[in-house]
């Protein structure tokens, strides 16, 4: 059967779980396995052993780098319209709070419309 596997905050990785994974990497191929990882880059350094082991994991494992930018004003505007049915002046007010304060990280982005909802600041009503 097909495996998801998932790991997070790779910057913090040793030398010896990155080889690990490199090791791994090389013999996936032939396995129903996808590996997903994640890291920060601006955590790296050129002596950073992440920073080292990237351009063996592509290469060795034939890894696809995907950058995920930060959301843009128009894109948390999009996903409060696709969420809230807002006037016009709160819809503004509401995408430069969560711009402000999550600076465009998506997941922080989420929780502060999930907290906003938990604390009644934002609430559905029938149409609005």
């Amino acid at each position: 059967k097909p495996l998801l596997l998932v790991l997070e905050y790779l910057h913090w990785c040793d030398p010896a779980s990155l080889d690990l994974l490199r090791f791994a990497a090389r013999h996936l191929r032939q396995r129903s396995i996808l590996v997903v990882a994640s890291y920060r880059d601006d955590d790296l350094t050129r002596q950073h052993p992440l920073y080292q082991a990237l351009p063996q994991l592509v290469r060795e494992g034939h890894a696809r780098r995907m950058t995920l930018h930060r959301l843009d004003s128009p894109s948390i505007r999009s996903l409060v319209r696709a969420e809230y049915h807002l006037p016009a002046a709160d819809e503004t007010r509401l995408v430069d709070h969560l711009q402000r304060l999550a600076e465009g990280n998506p997941f922080f982005t989420h929780e502060l419309l999930r907290d906003l909802e938990e604390i009644g600041a934002l609430r559905q009503t029938d149409d609005t």
